[in-house]
């Protein structure tokens, strides 16, 4: 048989099916080569009647380091798994056993025993210039034996940007700075090791930078840092090749901030909001740095607690929430004092 076609390449997935004369008992399995940095799968089922498997494999001639993450509650939560995987090697995922006998995962949580549907995630931690691996899922009914192939989408990187823009930079002192790299499938990771090494600044009598991309203040004044990685990136419609981005933005060299002030402080005390709301506990502040005529994003400040001789309203057992310091950075948005 010859299947022909007037679309673009790679539009069309070959799939083989074999049924039975009632059509109640039947396999998919699909015909591709592709291989990617990362997969995103669709929906996998369990239940009573049904089950999902999932594989990833290693494609390459060398060996990676996979990982392996299903998402569930609506993306909320997520439980995760990693691997080396040696060249042509696979990691099999049975979903249904990992939820029934309570297997934990790398980071010792276990799912929820009455879940039932989820999406998946393959990702090659070796790097994303390592296109090498492959994925797929089966989702089969126990009842009547159908097995049906659930394709998953690789994807690819997109346009990277630097994490802080601008960068403040203290005189004297440092500041990292980081790259995040967003991809077609809707995800963004502050993804920096494809950037280690290639960092500049266009003056070092201004700021200097080192291989994990620490700036350090040595002139007052504004220049403008460099970097470039090598990204998987979308190539057709369904392939991810490599390609050297390159992204900047501008680092600001001034003084350390003289003042701080905070807005927005909620008017709970711990002893109203323990021990009923745990998550609650403390003030919620925002904290602006001063003049307001410098743009302090970047900035680290150190906060430091401690309760007033006599007034310690602390509750019992919690011995550090009244007391210790964290040390914020100006510009990254909500951070909890831990």
């Amino acid at each position: 048989m010859v299947l022909t076609t007037k679309g673009r390449a790679d539009e069309i997935m070959a799939v083989a099916a074999s049924y039975d004369d009632s059509l109640r008992y039947g396999a998919q399995t699909p015909f591709s080569d592709q291989l990617s940095f990362k997969w995103e799968g669709s929906r996998w089922e369990y239940d009573v009647q049904h089950d999902s498997i999932i594989t990833g494999g290693n494609g390459g001639t060398k060996p990676i380091r996979a990982a392996f993450t299903l998402f569930y509650n609506e993306g909320t939560d997520k439980y995760e798994l990693e691997q080396t995987l040696q060249p042509d090697e696979q990691m099999w995922i049975d979903v249904g056993r990992l939820i029934r006998e309570r297997v934990p995962d790398k980071n010792g949580k276990t799912m929820p025993m009455d879940l039932a549907s989820g999406s998946y995630e393959f990702r090659n931690l070796t790097g994303p210039g390592n296109a090498t691996l492959f994925e797929g899922k089966v989702i089969y009914d126990k009842t009547y034996g159908h097995v049906a192939y659930g394709c998953g989408g690789p994807c690819c990187d997109t346009n990277p940007y630097v994490q802080f823009n601008p960068l403040g930079v203290p005189f004297q002192g440092t500041s990292g700075q980081g790259v995040y790299v967003p991809d077609n499938c809707g995800g963004l990771s502050l993804y920096n090791f494809p950037f280690y090494g290639n960092w500049s600044t266009g003056s070092q009598s201004i700021a200097t930078v080192d291989y994990y991309a620490k700036h350090t203040g040595v002139g007052m004044g504004s220049t403008t840092s460099y970097t470039s990685g090598t990204l998987a990136e979308p190539y057709g419609r369904y392939q991810c090749s490599n390609q050297t981005r390159n992204a900047s933005g501008p680092t600001n060299v001034g003084a350390c901030p003289t003042s701080a002030s905070t807005s927005l402080t909620d008017t709970l005390s711990l002893t109203q909001v323990y021990p009923n709301l745990l998550s609650g506990i403390g003030n919620v502040a925002r904290v602006t740095g001063g003049p307001s005529t410098t743009n302090w994003n970047g900035e680290n400040i150190t906060e430091t607690v401690s309760s007033v001789t006599g007034t310690n309203t602390c509750p019992a057992g919690l011995p550090n929430a009244c007391s210790g310091s964290t040390t914020f950075t100006i510009g990254a948005g909500y951070q909890p004092a831990v």
